[in-house]
């Protein structure tokens, strides 16, 4: 998911023709924000992130989310101002 404002990411549209897609997991965020300006990172409901200034953070050697969150959206807002995410995301899927 690439993004300069408000998306969203669900298990529906990342799949591709004829794929069911099981779980995604965070792996990678990389992102920029302007003044103290945020990102802020959801699995549903649930606040997973919130990053400022900018940086990148590799998350494939911990789990940034619940076994619940992993089929919750994936949602990114920013708080104001100028900036861009990058979240990288890894699918499980299915037949």
């Amino acid at each position: 998911m690439r993004a300069t404002g408000a998306d969203t990411l669900n298990l529906v549209t990342a799949a591709t023709a004829g794929e069911t897609v099981n779980s995604m997991s965070i792996s990678q965020i990389v992102w920029a924000v302007d003044g103290t300006n945020y990102w802020t990172v959801t699995r549903g409901s649930d606040t997973v992130a919130v990053l400022t200034g900018s940086g990148g953070q590799d998350y494939q050697g911990i789990r940034l989310e619940t076994n619940a969150q992993l089929t919750a959206n994936c949602n990114v807002a920013l708080s104001g101002g100028n900036g861009y995410i990058v979240v990288q995301l890894h699918k499980v899927s299915g037949e």
